[in-house]
């Protein structure tokens, strides 16, 4: 049984990388189908969405089982500063 308390992780647009990795860095997803590879620079993805590339670290980084989804449940990450939980 896992009884953790939630994370809130605030400011996620304003990460920063080594160097030159904006570049360098590169993300992959499949969609399952036949030529379905994609991808992304973190440059990229981080205009998208600025709280992908700090989701996928932290999800990389768990354990590769079962309690994975539910220890993810518990993250969020906020773009901005301003949230609504205070």
């Amino acid at each position: 049984m896992d009884c953790g308390d939630h994370v809130v992780v605030i400011n996620s647009q304003d990460i920063a990388l080594r160097g030159d990795e904006w570049y360098y860095r590169v993300y992959f997803h499949h969609t399952g189908y036949p030529g379905g590879a994609t991808w992304t620079k973190a440059w990229e993805l981080h205009k998208i969405d600025p709280t992908m590339i700090l989701w996928k670290a932290c999800y990389k980084e768990l354990d590769k089982n079962w309690s994975r989804r539910g220890r993810m449940l518990r993250l969020h990450i906020l773009k901005m500063k301003k949230f609504l939980w205070t």
